[in-house]
């Protein structure tokens, strides 16, 4: 049996890539975007939720969100957040997070705005799959880019600190410069509109496409980009604070350009200039730097300076977004990651398939290139299969799992009263009231109830230090009022009587 099956290999292989060269390029594209959408649940998207069953992420900013998705509604728009002390619209202004509200209870809170974040991960694969379509981009070239846009390091740094509505930004951002790119104003504004519903920079990124519009002489798109832009502006940083109150921490770092102090760090300047240096080299230069330029006839050089006129919307974001981080000092986490949506559609451009394409063996060096920079974080979601621990804090520990779970149940049916928890284990407990984050509170320990907190060195202290840690304990146990719940090898749960 064996010699005869071995003989229908070659045969099968040889079917196989004879209906694969059959297919359209639309067709290789989806079945490419299969695979690539298959690779990031793996390494990215189960190892997340993994790691959030194993209470590794920290209140800031799963539990703030998480929190957020919990109590917002139409009845309550602006909900206070106790485990941040202050009212939700009041720190980040992102409305984007009302449209989850049709979805809301089908899972816990941090569970459905991490499934959000992913799914819109996946979703952003679409615009470019237009582009295909539209025969504005090679296969070769769609495959890179789409690897691109969710493995770059930027963009898997944000996906691995869930969750943030300036993450999801990057598909309206994408469909935005797509239909700016075939010259669907109407289509990119509307679009746009949601862009803007995710964070406050983004009024700063309409007017800088609504320069580069004017300057391609597109007046009408370039009028309504900066009319929404401007309009959205003086709600967000002018009405905002009068109807609302004080909420100017982000837009403090960036008016008062904080972020300057770090680029005369040379420490901090380091940093950012490796990160940045990652993000841009497997896409910007290594397919451009060897095109096969001694085949550039003159109508193509022509046809290439065209192009580059396309580039004006994309290339204004990628400036304005870099001016933002620049002044703002918001480099790292989740904060880069809009920068690949930007960049990608510097490129593509450049890739049209009219104009001679760049070598196999500058295609074949940018995939190396792309998959070294990112073999950190793609290791780090194989943790989850491995039983490696994804942070010094959160060790996966089947024991500490069981009675980090057991105490989450105690803890939920407990009577009403304030609560000071860890910060790792509030994204888990959002549903509760009255919770608050240890160490980052202001709310006087004397009308604390409860205080649920990990041991024997698991969980994340952060801010506190672990003396600091130690003194809180020891303060609540000096007290003859304080009763212990729980008290095991993992799980430490007391309540104040009195």
């Amino acid at each position: 049996m064996k010699p005869k099956i071995a003989t229908h290999i070659p045969k099968l292989i040889q079917q196989t890539l004879s209906w694969f060269t059959s297919l359209s390029p639309t067709q290789k594209a989806l079945l490419y975007s299969a695979f690539i959408c298959a690779f990031f649940i793996i390494v990215v998207w189960i190892p997340v939720e993994i790691f959030f069953q194993q209470y590794c992420f920290n209140n800031y900013d799963l539990g703030i969100y998480a929190q957020a998705i919990h109590l917002l509604s139409l009845k309550n728009p602006n909900p206070w957040l106790s485990v941040r002390d202050i009212h939700l619209f009041n720190d980040h202004f992102d409305p984007i997070l009302f449209t989850l509200l049709p979805i809301k209870g089908l899972v816990q809170p941090a569970l459905l705005g991490i499934r959000t974040e992913m799914t819109v991960a996946l979703l952003g694969l679409i615009p470019l799959l237009v582009i295909v379509r539209k025969e504005l981009l090679s296969i070769t070239s769609f495959l890179f880019v789409a690897t691109f846009s969710l493995f770059t390091p930027v963009v898997l740094d944000a996906y691995f600190y869930p969750i943030h509505p300036g993450t999801w930004s990057l598909l309206p951002l994408s469909l935005t410069l797509m239909f700016l790119l075939l010259n669907k104003w109407p289509g990119a504004l509307f679009t746009f509109a949601f862009v803007l519903l995710c964070k406050e920079e983004f009024p700063i990124v309409g007017i800088a496409i609504a320069s580069a519009l004017f300057l391609q002489k597109k007046y009408k798109a370039s009028f309504g980009f900066a009319a929404v832009s401007i309009a959205w502006g003086i709600l967000v940083f002018v009405l905002r604070p009068h109807i609302l109150g004080p909420s100017g921490q982000y837009t403090g770092a960036v008016s008062g350009a904080s972020g300057l102090a770090l680029i005369t760090n040379p420490k901090s300047l380091i940093s950012i200039g490796e990160r940045l240096l990652c993000f841009f080299l497997p896409l910007f230069f290594v397919p451009l730097v060897f095109p096969p330029v001694s085949r550039i006839s003159q109508e193509q050089r022509k046809q290439f300076k065209q192009q580059l006129w396309f580039i004006l919307p994309a290339a204004a974001t990628l400036a304005a977004l870099l001016c933002v981080r620049l002044l703002g000092g918001w480099w790292f986490s989740h904060r880069s990651a809009p920068l690949a949506i930007a960049l990608i559609y510097c490129v593509i451009p450049l890739l049209h398939p009219s104009l001679p394409q760049p070598k196999h063996k500058a295609w074949q060096f940018a995939f190396v290139l792309l998959f070294a920079v990112a073999l950190p974080n793609i290791q780090m979601g194989f943790r989850a299969y491995t039983g490696r621990t994804f942070q010094s804090h959160c060790p996966a520990n089947p024991i500490r799992i069981q009675q980090l779970n057991f105490a989450k149940d105690i803890f939920l049916k407990l009577p009403a009263g304030s609560s000071l928890i860890e910060g790792n284990i509030i994204p888990a407990v959002v549903e509760r009231p009255n919770i608050a984050h240890a160490g980052a509170s202001a709310l006087p320990l004397e009308k604390i109830r409860y205080l649920f907190l990990e041991k024997n060195s698991a969980g994340d202290q952060w801010p506190l230090t672990t003396e600091g840690l130690n003194q809180l304990v020891s303060q609540w146990r000096k007290n003859s009022n304080t009763k212990t719940l729980i008290d095991n090898d993992s799980v430490l749960i007391l309540e104040k009587t009195k």
